[in-house]
């Protein structure tokens, strides 16, 4: 025996879980667990055409765009992403763009894009949400963009690995990360500069202050996308690994510099 709730996305609750089809009922699992759906019954053309589905329409062109637009943030930090591991980063990432975008007040419903909305509603996004930044690392830091000269400098203040990192079981070392990407959105290019500090120790060891600085293109007056995370390895032999693929890495786009 089994259960369907079909108010939202029918999910199986029963003790079996089925994969495959029952007439017009698909099973399937997801990463959200065991699912089910109706087959549709709507052509692709009469949603392409017909009057009745013109909300569809505009609601898959502004998702599409969506994507897109995430997908290239994504890849002018693929260098900072790379080391972090997170399965649904994409579907989150492009959520974040829906709400961004839908704060277009310039164009009307359909066309609606993120670069004309806010988005400093990216301020804070987690790349990894099972090590979220803003849940395990504690030390100060502040952020400098001088436009004029192209110079983002990332100052981390003093602190103790022990008191200021919520440092994983196993986790010998840890290097801070940040990195800063100019992205035209409407032409859809960028450039992106990376930084990072030497394998620390993660003990009570009191570290100084340190800079970690991105030199950006002068007079720039495209968006800033800033980044900054603390990846985690384990010292073996003399030989330092990342733990656990990036399992524990944490990455948060703590701001987008608007001009």
């Amino acid at each position: 025996m089994f259960n369907l709730n079909f108010d939202v996305m029918p999910k199986q609750i029963g003790i079996i879980k089925l994969k495959g089809k029952i007439e017009d009922l698909s099973f399937y699992k997801s990463e959200d667990g065991f699912m089910a759906r109706l087959k549709g019954g709507v052509s692709r053309e009469r949603v392409l055409n017909d009057p009745a589905f013109i909300r569809t329409r505009e609601n898959g062109q502004e998702f599409g765009h969506a994507g897109k637009t995430g997908k290239l943030i994504r890849t002018a930090l693929r260098n900072l992403i790379a080391k972090i591991k997170d399965r649904r980063l994409t579907s989150r990432f492009t959520k974040a763009m829906i709400d961004v975008l839908q704060t277009d007040s310039h164009a009307t419903r359909g066309s609606r894009t993120v670069a004309h909305g806010n988005l400093s509603l990216l301020d804070g996004f987690e790349f990894n949400q099972n090590a979220p930044l803003s849940a395990g690392v504690f030390f100060p830091f502040d952020i400098t963009v001088d436009r004029v000269s192209g110079a983002v400098v990332f100052d981390v203040q003093g602190f103790t690995p022990e008191e200021s990192l919520q440092v994983p079981s196993g986790a010998t070392h840890f290097k801070i990360m940040v990195g800063c990407s100019a992205i035209d959105l409407e032409n859809r290019s960028f450039s992106s500069v990376k930084q990072e500090s030497d394998w620390l120790v993660a003990d009570g060891v009191a570290l100084a202050a340190m800079s970690l600085q991105a030199d950006m293109e002068a007079d720039s007056s495209l968006p800033f996308f800033l980044a900054l995370g603390v990846a985690y390895g384990q010292e073996v032999n003399g030989e330092i690994y990342s733990l656990q693929n990036g399992a524990y890495n944490a990455l948060q786009l703590v701001r987008v510099d608007i001009v």
